[in-house]
């Protein structure tokens, strides 16, 4: 029984000349972690806030639609009673 052992080796050259990214330092890691750490905590806040905002907006629609149902209703009741007398 003949075995052969079959070796894949997978290697690329490294790029060099103005494009090649150039590997990260761990402060410059760092550095990259925490900006994009705030930057997702900016986004955080600001969708926090829309959905407060959106909710007090809501709310607010919500009893003005109340009031001109009410309104409505009344006219129509002071307009029917006034017809009637």
């Amino acid at each position: 029984m003949n075995r052969r052992e079959v070796q894949i080796v997978i290697s690329r050259r490294p790029r060099c000349g103005p494009g090649a990214a150039r590997p990260l330092s761990f402060w410059r890691g760092l550095k990259g972690a925490f900006l994009a750490l705030g930057l997702v905590s900016i986004a955080l806040g600001i969708l926090i806030f829309l959905i407060i905002l959106g909710s007090v907006i809501a709310a607010v629609l919500w009893v003005v639609f109340v009031l001109a149902v009410a309104w409505a209703i009344l006219r129509a009741l002071f307009r029917r009673t006034k017809h009637q007398g």
